[in-house]
């Protein structure tokens, strides 16, 4: 059965698969390119972390913010907006692994040459806000 959107697999594409697929891409790629670049190169399997959501560490500067004022005196009548209340909203904190390849020259103290990511397993992550109800 031909696939509905070229290029996409939707079974290994789905939030739950996608992470194992992308941990053995790279470590498959990885044992592809060792023999092709020894001795002089080094292939790594490195790691980052992104963390999103609430942090108490650094205080969040908005982009914007409203200043209030004493407007000047008006001639007629003058409207008044109340302030709505306080909402008090809780974000989960939401911790992000990427691992991608490094390849680093042996003969220039580990120096990185190239780095190889693929596709992030977080771009297939579904949106929060578009799931179903």
């Amino acid at each position: 059965m031909p696939l509905i959107f070229p290029g996409m697999d939707p079974y290994l594409e789905h939030a739950l698969v996608w992470p194992d697929v992308h941990a053995s891409f790279i470590v498959y790629l990885r044992e592809y390119l060792l023999p092709l670049l020894r001795p002089r190169y080094v292939v790594v399997v490195e790691s980052r972390v992104f963390v999103e959501g609430p942090s108490l560490d650094h205080p969040i500067i908005p982009d914007a913010s409203v200043r209030h004022t004493r407007p000047e005196p008006l001639q007629g009548a003058v409207a008044v907006l109340e302030a709505d209340p306080m909402v008090e909203v809780q974000v989960p904190s939401l911790e992000i692994r990427e691992t991608y390849l490094t390849i680093r020259d042996r003969q220039a103290q580990q120096r990185v040459v190239t780095v190889i990511e693929l596709v992030s397993p977080t771009t297939n992550m579904p949106d929060p806000a578009e799931a179903p109800t």
